[in-house]
């Protein structure tokens, strides 16, 4: 009895020992955890005391008085920063005198406090110091200084310090409210304590905590700790000082708390072993009762008796009870429900044997039917069943026949192959091959062979499934030829188009290169002074026949790319009536030679701006009045422009060319045969027209007229043209030197005469291996290449410029080239040329682009009639080397980044003030031009004149741009006697 009372009671007791263990376990975590916190909010509030005590004294260091050497002020602007009832500021020359201290009334004698070791501190790391705990010489009392270097030319002559009481940090503990039992504890660098909590209890017993604000001795931590007794301490290191913030856990608090919890649980442990024992001795006379009773009922359901139990109190023993009772009366019904469900199972069987035997002969009917054959095999080929569809497609009957003897022996590799990698991984394979009909023909076969996993072991696995695929290869073997027919025919296509090209290429190059001499020496002789009339017509007459030969060649080169899909227009803002009025002017000699007159008629009010091809709408207009005056021999030529109506949108315009034969009975009579819309001229205006969203152009002529051209233009409006600034003048002196890449003799003197003519400085070289050396050894303003030269080609040139690590691969290039068919402009533009100037090219047109690629890079600081002045540096190595003797190579060169981010903001808002900033700074980074350019606009006066020093100034901030990689980038040390070259 005692045993039962005992294993109930001790539970109770073991879960009473480990909920006390449980207790102390977390108590001392709780306890561990709370000083964890408390030393870190203290750590926080330290640290944010002393960066803020760390940027007043940074701030005061910084301050313009010190530099001033007003004394004074800074004395107003220390008391002004700090509470000095609180806090002292000082100014000390690092040799311990002392120039402000404002606890001394300003004017009086300051004393001398030197502080070796702070002033070694302070040079060495030329930042904020913290002190640890001192004598303050003024005062006598405990202090702490927090003191920030004063730099002159980078070396520490002076130091500000702020002089804080050791009460002041005792304030932040008391701020701080810590509780029992924690302690707490700043220590300075020295293991000496700053401020601490005083532990001492008061007379209830209860601990209060308060700062001690000034403690009677400096104690070091060690005296602390054996002073406090603690159990755990935990250390928090400053993070803005040598500092650590000590908390600590009292011993006897904590253990007196931890002694009383002991004792009520002890109290509960006895308590529930007493009652334990007496409920379990109760509780097993019960049980022992019941068990008795329990045997003799379990005795009678073996030997069959009826049994009969009294009730129990003992809820189990009653349900063990009651079990028994009816035992027997549950035995007798199983044996009836176990002879019903054999009868039932038997019943069911027999309906399954027939539902099979069903499956079976549907699954029969479909393998006898269908056209594919199914295969039942061992992976090894052991064959034990083919459908009947077998001998359709084999020729031959029976499961003993082997399908692998029939295969191909070009395809039976194969085919084993993608039988062997059949796996449970991969539990289907398709395969395809060609196999032997019994007839002697050869079919193409594709097998599906399925891996059965489920299969028992030593039973059939796979199952292939065979199909005639012969039909199905041929028709694939005819769309296979059909493609490479069709590839075949795209080919000849393709090479026929090249063909084409190349031919246009070369035609174009053969007619433009004599043009070019003609033209240009043609050029040459009208800007001279001195000719007679009859030679200024002879030259006008020339011009005018190379002109005309010239715009054949272009309506070739437009009808080839048209032809290709090339064809490109561009969007530019055009005064539509203008160019319409122009285009007359040109064909009115023309057709008034003829007997022609020719009438223009365009809107005088509304919008005339709009955005098209400039070019391109000449030329059409060119080609249809050229067209028009072909058909007579006296008449009118009406050339009339319309505009939007007022429902329809403001990108439709309707142009009309037509040619009225007027009196003449002969033309009235019989027109003259109308074009057929077959010449070269209209099949490029029909589709110029049609690029321009017109459609086809109405050739319908009515009675009267010899000719009619009707269509209309789909031009979006454009803003309002203001003035264009003027083109450079063909007798405008140029400024800046050029390296012409010509192989032709002729070619070359026309060039070099025409840029003289411009006044700029010409070299000349013969092909493209002799430009790469010239730019590497020379500084140029523009390369003009030509791109047919034998040996290296103009292309290869320019690429192989455009890769060299130099500076020279950023000069602008222009392409020379008598073909502008597009795959050649597209291959120069991915080759790195800045721009292409077509042959034969007048001089005006070479002043143009040779302008144009020049403004961003000579900058013209004088009028025509001054003579140029020399230019300056763009960059000045000397002015940069001195900076890196100064701050070193890497400083030097992120000093440069800095300010061509800085020079990146110059804008339209950019006023003097910093412009002279830039120019300061562009004198010390060594940027000779930038300087000069902003120091001129700083000077000017707003107005015309300031605005063009502003453009002055970005086209220096251009050119200092494309040289600021070679100074800042990795490879400086290696590049530094090419920058020089610039």
């Amino acid at each position: 009895m005692m045993v039962f009372a005992l294993a109930i009671a001790l539970p109770l007791v073991v879960l009473a020992v480990v909920t006390t263990d449980w207790y102390v376990a977390a108590e001392r975590a709780r306890l561990q955890t709370m000083g964890q916190l408390t030393g870190d909010h203290l750590r926080e509030r330290l640290d944010r005391d002393l960066s803020e005590m760390s940027a007043m004294a940074r701030t005061l260091a910084t301050s313009p008085s010190i530099d001033a050497e007003d004394w004074a002020r800074f004395d107003a602007q220390g008391r002004a920063l700090v509470d000095t009832t609180e806090f002292t500021v000082s100014l000390v020359h690092v040799d311990g005198r002392q120039i402000v201290n404002t606890r001394v009334p300003v004017g009086t004698a300051m004393p001398s406090s030197p502080r070796p070791e702070l002033a070694a501190s302070l040079i060495a790391t030329r930042r904020p110091v913290i002190s640890p705990v001192i004598k303050s010489v003024v005062t006598g009392a405990d202090i702490v200084l927090i003191c920030a270097p004063v730099l002159r030319g980078g070396v520490p002559e002076m130091f500000v310090s702020i002089a804080v009481r050791t009460d002041h940090f005792a304030r932040l503990i008391a701020q701080a409210e810590i509780d029992d039992p924690f302690s707490a504890v700043f220590v300075d660098g020295a293991k000496r304590i700053v401020a601490q909590t005083d532990d001492a209890p008061d007379s209830s017993g209860l601990s209060t905590k308060e700062p001690s604000s000034s403690p009677p001795r400096l104690q070091r931590l060690e005296d602390w700790e054996k002073a406090e007794a603690s159990v755990m301490e935990f250390h928090h290191r400053s993070g803005v000082s040598d500092w650590t913030v000590v908390t600590g856990l009292d011993r006897n608090a904590f253990e007196a708390s931890l002694y009383r919890s002991l004792a009520v649980l002890a109290f509960l442990a006895v308590t529930l072993l007493g009652s334990g024992g007496i409920v379990a001795w109760i509780y097993a006379r019960q049980v022992a009762r019941a068990v008795r009773n329990l045997k003799r009922a379990a005795g009678a359901v073996g030997r069959g008796d009826p049994v009969h139990l009294p009730a129990s109190e003992i809820r189990e023993v009653e349900q063990i009870g009651r079990a028994l009772v009816t035992a027997s009366h549950v035995s007798a019904e199983h044996h009836a429900a176990i002879a019903e469900v054999n009868a039932n199972l038997e019943v069911r069987v027999a309906e399954r044997g027939r539902e099979l035997a069903a499956s079976q002969a549907h699954y029969k009917l479909l393998a006898e039917t269908m056209t594919d054959v199914v295969i039942l095999r061992h992976a090894d080929w052991r064959i034990a069943y083919v459908s009947p569809s077998g001998a359709a497609l084999f020729g031959t009957e029976g499961s003993d026949f082997d399908p692998r003897t029939r295969i191909h022996p070009d395809d039976l590799a194969a085919f084993s192959a993608a039988d062997a990698r059949l796996a449970p991984d991969r539990p289907s394979i398709v395969s395809l091959f060609r196999m032997r009909h019994a007839d002697g023909r050869c079919i193409w076969i594709e097998a599906v062979n399925d891996l059965l996993t489920s299969a028992a072991p030593g039973a059939p696995n796979v199952i292939s499934t065979l199909r005639d695929v012969t039909k199905r290869q041929d028709q694939a073997d005819e769309l296979r030829m059909a493609r490479d027919a069709a590839e075949l025919a795209q080919a000849k296509a393709e090479n026929a188009s090249r063909a084409k090209s190349e031919f246009m290429n070369l035609m174009s190059h053969e007619i433009r290169t004599p043009l070019t001499t003609i033209k240009g020496f043609t050029d040459l002789l009208a800007h001279t002074t001195g000719l007679s009339p009859d030679q200024v017509r002879y030259l006008a007459l020339v011009g005018a026949a190379t002109d005309t030969l010239l715009g054949t060649v272009d309506d070739v080169l437009d009808y080839a790319r048209a032809g290709e899909g090339n064809l490109r227009l561009d969007s530019i803002p055009i005064d539509l009536p203008a160019l319409v009025s122009g285009t007359a002017d040109l064909v009115r000699p023309m057709a008034e030679a003829r007997g022609v007159a020719i009438d223009v008629a365009v809107p005088g009010d509304g919008s005339r701006h709009v955005l098209g091809d400039e070019r391109r709408l000449r030329q059409i207009l060119l080609n249809l009045l050229n067209d028009a005056i072909g058909t007579l021999r006296r008449g009118t030529v009406t050339l009339a422009l319309q505009g939007p109506r007022g429902a329809e949108s403001a990108e439709r315009w309707r142009v009309f060319v037509t040619a009225h034969a007027g009196e003449d009975p002969e033309q009235s009579a019989a027109r003259t045969v109308a074009l057929d819309g077959s010449g070269l001229g209209f099949i490029i205006a029909q589709r110029l027209v049609g690029l321009m969203g017109g459609g086809r152009i109405d050739r319908s002529t009515p009675l009267g007229e010899t000719a009619a051209y009707r269509f209309s233009l789909s031009l979006a409006p454009a803003p309002v043209l203001t003035r264009a600034a003027p083109a450079p003048s063909p007798d405008a002196p140029g400024a800046g030197r050029i390296l012409v890449v010509e192989d032709n003799p002729i070619n070359r003197e026309v060039v070099q005469a025409m840029l003289k003519r411009l006044g700029y400085g010409v070299d000349m070289v013969t092909d493209g291996e002799a430009a790469i050396l010239a730019v590497q050894a020379s500084a140029y303003d523009l390369v003009l290449m030509d791109v047919s030269m034998p040996g290296m080609d103009g292309t290869t040139a320019i690429r192989r410029i455009r890769s060299l690590q130099h500076p020279a691969r950023r000069v602008p290039i222009v392409a020379m080239s008598a073909s502008m068919m597009p795959d050649r402009v597209r291959a120069l533009t991915e080759a790195g040329a800045n721009g292409q100037l077509g042959k034969p090219f007048d001089l005006p047109t070479l002043s143009r682009v040779v302008g144009d690629q020049i403004s961003s890079i000579v900058l013209r600081e004088s009028d025509a009639d001054a003579p140029m002045p020399e230019r300056p540096p763009i960059f000045d190595r000397s002015a940069f080397d001195a900076l890196i003797a100064q701050m070193g190579e890497e400083a030097a060169r992120e000093d440069v980044r800095a300010f061509v981010r800085l020079v990146d903001r110059f804008g339209p808002d950019t006023d003097g003030a910093s412009a002279e900033t830039l120019a300061a700074r562009a004198d010390r980074t060594g940027f000779r031009d930038l300087a000069k350019a902003c120091r001129t606009f700083a000077a000017l006066p707003a107005g015309a004149a300031r605005d063009e020093a502003r453009g002055r100034c970005l086209i220096a901030r251009d050119l200092m741009n494309r040289m600021v990689h070679e100074i800042t980038g990795p490879t400086m040390p290696e590049i530094r006697q090419t920058v020089a070259l610039l």
